[in-house]
């Protein structure tokens, strides 16, 4: 009996397969989740070059209608594979030398540009306003993990503001 109990201990033939056993999951989990993530990030750079491409597009040649802008959205949309939704140019303007963006022109005129009179209600009444186009792209990518239950998908917005005068 003793002698059966040293040669068990001195047996590994079988080693190799408990190792694998062991270290297979492990291993598949490891690989699975780093092509997860080179997958998030080969996405986030795709977006980030679309986002040039469209400050690229504005630059060259500024969207003044909403037709415009459209097909500069339709440009980004075709090379990106989003959906009509996903992507989005509008104006924003800056006041003089405010640091803050807004959606309207009327607010850098002032209060005098929407009633007529000379109190300023929250205008700045400025003759000095920079317009901009703000590209913004969003997407959202759903891991293979996020099945399992673990975590959730990653959002993405990625987002460009472009002076065109």
């Amino acid at each position: 009996m003793m002698q059966r109990l040293r040669n068990f201990g001195r047996d590994t033939r079988g080693t190799m397969a408990i190792e694998t056993a062991f270290l297979a999951p492990v291993l598949v989990t490891l690989s699975i989740g780093g092509f997860e993530a080179s997958q998030m990030i080969a996405r986030h750079g795709e977006l980030q070059s679309a986002a040039a491409e469209a400050s690229s597009i504005v630059q060259a040649s500024p969207p003044e209608t909403d037709e415009e802008r459209a097909v500069v959205e339709d440009v980004i949309e075709a090379s990106t594979g989003l959906a009509d939704n996903k992507v989005t140019l509008e104006f924003a303007y800056r006041c003089g030398v405010e640091e803050n963006y807004t959606n309207s022109r009327l607010i850098c005129l002032g209060d005098d540009a929407t009633d007529g009179d000379d109190i300023d209600e929250g205008g700045y009444s400025t003759e000095e306003i920079s317009t901009f186009i703000r590209i913004r792209v969003k997407d959202t990518y759903t891991p293979q993990w996020v099945e399992f239950g673990i975590g959730e998908p990653v959002e993405y917005d990625v987002e460009r503001t472009v002076q065109v005068s």
